[in-house]
């Protein structure tokens, strides 16, 4: 049995389910939600989702019968939501999230797992790899406590991505490797398309592993032929993301919001709470929960993962101090890593360092976000130092299991703890709406907590009319779900105010007129309009409509025809391996 390798992909995949399910368990209370933005992401793929059931189409903005012409999607998980919405749009919001977090800790656990075997000879030594990144502290915070989902999502699609992409470099005589490397830039789209501040440093460190494949990799020309043909790819389905904030990021009121990046230096961002080895958040004993902005914020290092560095990094310095070994380039390329993560870990600490960078990276919000890097440059030293060490594999197979053992039951104790923390912020109570049945018409209300105005933008706009009527514009349900109706004006007065958020891409219409940016007013976050000085008396007809510039039409698009193509073609050619394997 244990020579047939079908059983061990059925082994396998048990393992990596059993993985990637332990430290998502606290998800089975679908009665439960968690912190602030839980409910907001739970509406926004569940309202994208009810969309496209009815239209087969994503939705450009947000229409509810409170705000009109939301823009939040235009700028913000531009890929997470509709990919999300498609899944919600057969199990309603709810499960669907919980089938993205299993799938997504699935297949990091799984690539991880593929890159260990692929550079080091042992399943148990991958599994244990895979298994220390699975129950990553911060990750599960993300999860929990912040309810992060978009960055999240991003991180562990990013993991998967770079995973991929050094065993593509280990590997590339493999005569699949053109695929798996494209695979890992489809992810690198994805994770880029979930959360934007991933996008730019997820897009560095990937631009780092690149210069490491170049460096490191026996085939470079053929790498450099999968990267011409996938960065067009990527750049093409982020383009409308892309070309939308560099348009408007200046005045995004989400820009003006946090005007620096926040190193909270008295408590999250201590170092030694940094180099804990379980999650810790000193903040509520210092004071009562309920007063604790965002508690049990747990930003720790993978601690597991430093275990296994200082293992590996004193097994390769005694045997190249006892001549059993060269200085190699894996052990050069383990140093860089460990550099990298030192200085990481310190600007994630450290207020110093964020006073002297440039205030536009105050885009980045908060330093312990590094965390993620810091666990990533871990992972790689890992890897780098296991194939350096992989001829001695035989006489460390003792003391490396003992040190494995080590690092897995560290992050195994940590993931209960989460669980206590992620129980002492929940809430009982599910949003209506985000179930498989019933209630898909409430979707149309906006709740609360969203924060609808972070994406508003007044300028470009004519001036401001203060004091004008309001005509509040409602949309469609069932088939006519999001769709906005027409309303009528008050008489007796010049001017008229709307429910449709400020944005320049937004336009109110008046009896079948689009009024152009140049005669649209504001009155706070909202659309208005002058009108002429013989028609107070007279009801106009006012209506909406999103009128964006041709070139983000046509980006749009065009993004979405390569994305399906793309994916598309991956599927087929693993299909087709599958096939020819079997």
């Amino acid at each position: 049995m244990f020579g047939d390798p079908s059983a061990h992909k059925r082994q396998d995949l048990v393992i990596s389910l059993l993985i990637a399910c332990f430290p998502l368990a606290w998800l089975a209370f679908f009665n439960k939600t968690f912190a602030f933005d839980w409910n907001n992401h739970l509406w926004m793929i569940a309202y994208t989702g009810e969309y496209f059931r009815h239209h087969l189409s994503f939705p450009s903005t947000l229409n509810t019968n409170e705000v009109i012409g939301i823009p939040i999607s235009i700028f913000y998980g531009s890929l997470l939501y509709p990919v999300a919405g498609l899944v919600s749009a057969l199990t309603g919001a709810a499960i669907a999230l919980r089938v993205i977090a299993v799938a997504l800790f699935w297949l990091q656990c799984t690539q991880v797992a593929k890159l260990v075997r692929a550079v080091y000879p042992g399943r148990d030594v991958a599994w244990a790899v895979a298994a220390v990144v699975s129950f990553a502290v911060y990750p599960l915070t993300n999860l929990y406590n912040r309810s992060a989902i978009t960055e999240l999502v991003a991180v562990s699609l990013l993991v998967s991505a770079c995973s991929i992409w050094l065993r593509v470099i280990y590997t590339s005589d493999g005569p699949d490797a053109w695929a798996s490397a494209s695979f890992a830039w489809l992810l690198l789209t994805l994770s880029a398309g979930s959360h934007p501040i991933t996008a730019v440093l997820g897009g560095v460190l990937f631009c780092l592993l690149l210069v490491g494949g170049f460096v490191g990799a026996a085939r470079r020309r053929a790498l450099a032929r999968v990267i011409v043909v996938n960065a067009p790819m990527f750049l093409v389905v982020l383009s409308p993301w892309l070309y939308a904030t560099l348009t408007f990021h200046r005045d995004l009121w989400i820009t003006s919001l946090i005007p620096s990046v926040k190193v909270y230096s008295d408590s999250i961002d201590l170092w030694w709470i940094r180099l804990f080895p379980i999650p810790f958040d000193i903040r509520p004993l210092r004071a009562a929960l309920g007063s604790v902005s965002t508690a049990y914020l747990d930003a720790q290092i993978n601690f597991g993962l430093l275990i296994i560095v200082c293992f590996l990094v004193f097994q390769v310095g005694r045997r190249v101090r006892r001549h059993q070994m060269p200085f190699t380039r894996e052990a050069g390329a383990g140093a860089v890593c460990l550099g990298l993560f030192a200085l990481v870990c310190y600007g994630s600490t450290s207020i110093s360092v964020w006073s002297r960078l440039p205030q536009f990276l105050a885009f980045f919000q908060f330093a312990y976000r590094l965390v993620t890097y810091c666990d990533l440059f871990l992972l790689a030293a890992v890897v780098v130092l296991l194939s350096s060490l992989r001829p001695f594999h035989e006489e460390l197979r003792r003391p490396l299991t003992m040190c494995l053992a080590a690092a897995v039951a560290v992050m195994t104790l940590g993931v209960p703890v989460k669980f206590a923390h992620a129980a002492a912020v929940q809430r009982t109570g599910v949003l209506p709406g985000i179930g498989i049945f019933g209630e898909r018409e409430t979707l149309a209300h906006l709740p609360g907590s969203v924060q609808w105005p972070d994406y508003g933008d007044r300028t470009g706009f004519a001036g401001v009319l203060a004091d004008a009527p309001v005509t509040r514009l409602s949309v469609g349900t069932g088939k006519h779900f999001g769709q906005v109706d027409n309303a009528t004006s008050p008489t007796g007065s010049n001017r008229v105010a709307t429910n449709i958020e400020a944005f320049p891409w937004n336009r109110v219409v008046l009896d079948g007129r689009e009024v152009p940016l140049s005669e649209t007013y504001t009155s706070d976050w909202f659309l208005s309009a002058a009108l002429a000085v013989n028609e107070p008396s007279v009801n106009h007809v006012v209506g909406y409509k999103f009128s964006p510039d041709r070139l983000y039409t046509v980006l749009r698009t065009t993004s979405g025809l390569v994305l399906a193509g793309w994916a598309g073609g991956l599927l087929l050619v693993s299909v087709r391996r599958r096939r020819r394997q079997g």
